[in-house]
């Protein structure tokens, strides 16, 4: 798949310039006019109050279609500020102001699946070394690798499936899993040129955003990652109970009238206005379900194998906190958002590792930590990671406020290559200076 984004000084001069590339790629060296269209779509950044259209395609006859599609819309609309086609092709009048600021998302537990970014894993070599990094890690403590459960062999029964899936799920497994994949991804758009000005994750994820701040060295990064998950996992006690989760749609002030007769349930996460998750011993969220259920309430179980960020968690804490203080940390050199406070990460080194250290036993209060994201200046939103939760949190939070939300990942059933260069083409036309976003593609492709 390549990436083409087209600029003019104004609509009827991007018109113009969309017909003569129609007309190139329809004549007879139509070949070397297409490859010129993928050359000049990566040579420069439109100035920031130049039109711009951009989209992805896999070949000359998928982007005769989009350039067609995207014509007939801007001469039915010659005024528009700016829109999204169903096929991905994005239209703005001008790029985003500079006092909007950029926020890379990072998401936790619960976004993995079973064959997480295939295509890019096997597409881009740094992607393939990182999980060789991470499996390294796993090998020293004498594990199954994790590649080995991210990527496992092709299983052809529900039964050896579901179990696939749940070897995933292991807190070890999950995390490690997400964390090499927004890993590896950041890495890459860092490389085309991507900056952002805010970090911040959602549980497991406020580790990447610490690494993506400049806290920690990748290797730092890596190990805490192993040692996070590999902390968090259940005593090996038959009769410990590790607990369950369980997200709830509604009004939270609803929710929240209803469960204060339920023993043994915590709020774990207020996620936006009208989700939260509760956590609690097996039993009590079940019974939570049920009765939430009866009442009306959307209740959904969550693919995770612990109460996270509640006391049943309480037997990693220790030794998290001894993993983090055995690492070296620097000032960030972004800001970085925390899920206990809500805040700015502070910048005082011993205070940042004991937020991080004490994270796992606190509830998570994404909806606050947004809402001052926003009052902070933020207002472009990047999730980098597996699936779209957090991008659809956040349109939940900020709802009718001004912002955008970008997801690098959206579906596990589509190409993961295809959907990084789909993400790649929106943030350049709002106006983000990524360039070359597939160094590994042969020269004639790279734009």
């Amino acid at each position: 798949a390549q990436c083409i984004l087209i600029s003019a000084s104004s609509t009827p001069d991007l018109i113009a310039s969309i017909n003569e590339i129609l007309t190139s790629l329809g004549e007879e060296n139509s070949e070397a006019a297409y490859l010129d269209l993928l050359r000049k779509s990566g040579e420069k950044i439109p100035p920031e109050n130049y039109p711009r259209v951009g989209f992805v395609v896999d070949n000359k006859s998928e982007a005769l279609k989009y350039l067609q599609d995207a014509l007939s819309l801007l001469e039915k609309d010659p005024s528009s500020a700016a829109w999204d086609h169903p096929r991905g092709i994005t239209f703005r009048a001008e790029g985003i102001s500079k006092e909007d600021k950029v926020v890379a998302l990072f998401p936790g537990q619960g976004s993995q699946y079973l064959n997480m970014i295939n295509d890019l894993t096997i597409n881009f070599p740094n992607i393939r070394a990182d999980f060789e990094r991470m499996d390294d890690l796993f090998r020293e403590g004498g594990q199954e690798l994790l590649s080995s459960i991210v990527y496992p062999r092709p299983e052809f029964s529900d039964e050896g499936r579901e179990k696939q899936q749940i070897a995933l799920r292991e807190t070890d497994y999950a995390q490690a899993g997400i964390g090499v994949v927004s890993f590896g991804i950041y890495k890459l758009l860092q490389a085309a040129g991507f900056k952002p000005d805010i970090t911040a994750g959602h549980s497991f994820g406020e580790l990447t955003a610490l690494w993506a701040g400049g806290v920690m060295t990748d290797e730092a990064f890596l190990r805490l990652v192993k040692a996070r998950g590999f902390a968090m996992r259940p005593p090996d006690d038959p009769n410990f109970d590790a607990g369950a989760m369980a997200a709830v749609k509604g009004p939270l002030e609803s929710i929240r009238a209803e469960i204060e007769s339920l023993d043994n349930v915590i709020i774990a996460n207020e996620n936006s206005p009208s989700q939260i998750v509760l956590a609690g011993p097996k039993e009590a969220i079940l019974k939570a379900d049920q009765v939430l259920s009866g009442k009306g309430f959307k209740v959904t179980q969550l693919p995770v194998s612990a109460a996270f960020h509640t006391p049943l968690v309480e037997h990693a804490s220790k030794p998290f906190s001894e993993a983090v203080m055995k690492e070296s940390f620097k000032k960030s050199r972004i800001t970085v958002f925390s899920n206990t406070t809500g805040k700015a990460y502070p910048g005082d080194i011993k205070a940042s590792q004991k937020i991080l250290s004490d994270h796992i036993l606190h509830p998570v209060i994404f909806k606050t930590q947004i809402e001052e994201i926003y009052l902070a200046g933020g207002r472009i939103f990047v999730e980098i990671g597996p699936r779209q939760i957090l991008g659809s949190l956040v349109n939940d939070i900020l709802a009718d406020k001004p912002h955008t939300t970008i997801s690098v990942n959206p579906s596990r059933d589509k190409s993961s290559d295809r959907q990084l260069r789909e993400a790649a083409v929106k943030m350049r036309v709002l106006g983000l200076p990524l360039m070359n976003i597939d160094p590994y593609q042969l020269k004639e492709y790279q734009n």
